[in-house]
Parts: C-alpha cells; sequence; structure tokens
C-alpha cells in the first residue's frame, strides 16, 4: 500500500510578556520548540516540554497567576493541566476571575505552586494524547494575572502546528467520549487537647472551628449522591515525653471518646494511636523559630531508643521551649474522612 506522508513542519515563536517594565519579562525557553507525534504509544501521543522563567517581583505578594495551555484550532480545543502560582497574602475570595466556565472548571486539577519573591524556573511537562486535527493546532497559553482590583491576560504562542509523519497504516483512530469515574480523595480535621484530657473540649483552641467543618463536610457529602464516605480513619497522638504505657491508654481513651461522643453515622471506622509522636516532633521542631534546631533534631532523629532520646531532650537546655510550644500541639487526635466522588471525565475509546 502506497504511502502517504505529511509533513507539517512547525517553527515555535515563543512571546515575551510585558509586565510593568522591561526588566520584567516572563519567558518559556527553548525559543523553539518542537512537537513530534510519538507513534510508539498507543494512542498516539505529543510530548510537551518547556520551561517557564518568573522574574523576580514578577508576582506581587497579593497577586495570583493562572496559566493554562492549550491546543486550539477553529473546530477543536484540547486543554493541558493548568498552572496556579500563588503570592503569598492572595486571597481567592478577593479575585475577579474573568475566565471562561471551562477554563474555572480545568483549575480544579492545576498545579498550584506558592511564589517565593524570588526568581522561579517550572518545567511543563505533559503526554498529550494525539488526535487527528492536532497537526493543524496552535498551543497557545492563556495567561491570568489576578489582583484584588484587577486582572491582566496575557497570550502566549508556543506552537503553529505538530510534526506529524504516519509510519505504516496510521495511528488507532479514536474518538473522545465523557464517562463517568469515581475519584478517590481525603480530607482531614484536628482537634488539640490539654495535657492528660482524655475527652474532646470544643472550646479548646480550634475545636469549635474544626468540629463545625467537620459537621458541615459530612452534611454535603451525606446530601449528594455523587459522593460516598469509604473509610474514616480516627489517629490520636501524644508527645514523646512521660511514660509510653500512660500514653498509650490516653491516646486509647482519646479515640474512644471521639468516636462515642461524635456519634459517627454507620460507616467502616478505624482507629490508630500513636504513644510517642517522633514523627510529628520533628516536623514541628523544623517549622518552630527554635535557634538550635539542629541538636534537637539530631537526638530525635538518632538512633537511641526512647527512653534514652527523651532523657537527652529534657537534659538539652531547649527542653522548656519543647514543653511550652510545641509539645501542647502534638497533643491531638486526627479524623481523617476517605471518600470518592463520581466525576464525568473525556477518555479516549477506539473507534
Amino acid at each position: 500500500m502506497k504511502r502517504t506522508f505529511i509533513i507539517l513542519c512547525i517553527f515555535l515563536s515563543i512571546a515575551w510578556y510585558g509586565y510593568s517594565s522591561d526588566s520584567l519579562k516572563f519567558t518559556a525557553i527553548p525559543e523553539k520548540l518542537e512537537l513530534f507525534v510519538n507513534q510508539k504509544t498507543d494512542p498516539y501521543t505529543i510530548h510537551v516540554e518547556y520551561t517557564l522563567n518568573i522574574p523576580q517581583g514578577f508576582i506581587g505578594d497579593k497577586q495570583r497567576l493562572i496559566y493554562i495551555p492549550r491546543f486550539t484550532t477553529p473546530e477543536h480545543e484540547y486543554l493541558l493541566q493548568p498552572l496556579v502560582i500563588t503570592g503569598e497574602k492572595f486571597r481567592e475570595k478577593d479575585s475577579r476571575t474573568q475566565l471562561p466556565e471551562e477554563d474555572q472548571t480545568a483549575l480544579a486539577k492545576a498545579r498550584k505552586i506558592q511564589y517565593t519573591r524570588k526568581a522561579m524556573q517550572i518545567k511543563i511537562n505533559e503526554d498529550v494524547p494525539f488526535q487527528l486535527w492536532m497537526p493543524q493546532a496552535r498551543l497557545t497559553a492563556t495567561s491570568v494575572l489576578q489582583s484584588r482590583k484587577s486582572e491582566q491576560t496575557f497570550t502566549q504562542i508556543l506552537a503553529e502546528g505538530v510534526v506529524y509523519l504516519p509510519l505504516g497504516p496510521g495511528p488507532v483512530k479514536v474518538k473522545y467520549v465523557k464517562k463517568e469515574v469515581s475519584i478517590e480523595k481525603n480530607t482531614d480535621f484536628r482537634f488539640l487537647y490539654p495535657a492528660n484530657v482524655s475527652y474532646l473540649r470544643p472550646e479548646f483552641s480550634d475545636n469549635s472551628s474544626q468540629l463545625k467543618k467537620m459537621n458541615n463536610f459530612l452534611q454535603q457529602i451525606s446530601n449528594n449522591p455523587d459522593y460516598k464516605i469509604e473509610q474514616i480513619v480516627i489517629t490520636s497522638y501524644c508527645s514523646p515525653d512521660g511514660s509510653y504505657a500512660y500514653n498509650q491508654r490516653l491516646a486509647n481513651k482519646r479515640v474512644l471518646n471521639f468516636i462515642h461522643d461524635l456519634g459517627f453515622p454507620d460507616m467502616k471506622i478505624e482507629f490508630k494511636t500513636v504513644p510517642y509522636d517522633w514523627q510529628g516532633l520533628a516536623a514541628a521542631v523544623e517549622k518552630s523559630n527554635l535557634s538550635d534546631k539542629t541538636t534537637v533534631l539530631s537526638i530525635i532523629r538518632s538512633n537511641r531508643n526512647d527512653i534514652q532520646r527523651i532523657s537527652a531532650l529534657r537534659q538539652s537546655h531547649n527542653y522548656h521551649y519543647l514543653l511550652t510550644h510545641i509539645y501542647p500541639r502534638l497533643q491531638r487526635t486526627v479524623c481523617d474522612i476517605q471518600y470518592t466522588i463520581k466525576e464525568m471525565q473525556t477518555v479516549p475509546v477506539p473507534e
């Protein structure tokens, strides 16, 4: 059979983004990106890979950059995974987004990054399922820089087509259909306890707010047929101080009291106890203002047994800080709700 070769050459022109001055440019490299159809996969794919350069100061503390690359023709469109880069003080409720509904829906699966005020290089790397219209497609990216009072939109042209050189009879023809799938998710709620107390005090710390959020979440799930709770895992932790046996009993009481007092509906519940939360202690020390973190972390992560590590921490000049600022935050119970959501997704199927 005579082969027909289609050669669609691609020349990429990476557009420069102007911001507030010539010194702040939002760019992509390489400047000449070539896209090819990978005919060794089934279905065929297009590998898209480039790097975004975001200069220092491009995104303000109260701003957010939404970046959505896509293949487009006048009749077709395929969105790649969006990217959201957020300033430290940006509040979503203050944004005045004017994105199309399809773009806003895509943001739920966006890759999210916190802006650090420094220059950043972010790699875009995705394999896109090939469709027969894509050789004529343009790869572009829409960028929206949001703040409380304004929204600036930029368009970046990434490619004018895809190189497609059919080998043999050609790709498997596919069509894209909507299919219902179950997505696994989880969310957790954290409750703190005073030292040596085994029952939940709603008025203590942020417990009242956490209870309200958890009850609202459970109500939302029970009223929505697309949501299903698969399991609830309740874990009670104690700080690594004092008797292991006492902490074990205390953690066990906290779990059982928590389940009894909250009266969970008939569902699968698993509970765990962590009498000595060494992992939580290490994480808290790393985030703390403790001046001598290295010494404390070396004790926590050493190969010594529990008693030896506790003794070393008590003899350390940092012990008072741990006792006052960190250990109280480790006295907690975490309720992890694992659930599934039914969603309609577009998937390729053979024609």
